[in-house]
């Protein structure tokens, strides 16, 4: 599989064949650490490449306090922190079995 990269402002995303397995690796660098905030604009973006994200996990200690379940995309998208995910990863999990691992670097203040 040969990957190409698409950059569309802070959110990178290495492209995947259709039917692939692999997840869909790539990095975020949201402009602040509130969720709620910054999930429905990706949550659009993936949905508009063809994933339809239904639920996504976080380290809690990385970000501000969030709901746990947003409005995104016409839907709600249910959120879930975990102490044990790397600070550094959010977990996008698509309707159609798609999992994506976002790496997200720390918010710059």
């Amino acid at each position: 599989m040969s990957a190409t990269t698409e950059e569309l402002g802070a959110l990178k995303i290495d492209d995947h064949e259709p039917g692939s397995q692999s997840d869909l690796r790539g990095t975020w660098s949201p402009p602040s650490a509130d969720l709620a905030r910054e999930l429905p604009a990706l949550i659009t973006e993936l949905h508009l490449r063809g994933t339809r994200i239904f639920r996504v996990a976080y380290n809690r200690d990385r970000w501000d306090p969030a709901p746990r379940s947003l409005r995104a995309d016409g839907r709600v998208v249910r959120l879930g922190w975990f102490l044990t995910l790397d600070p550094d990863r959010l977990i996008l999990q698509g309707s159609n079995g798609e999992r994506i691992d976002l790496t997200v670097p720390p918010v710059r203040t």
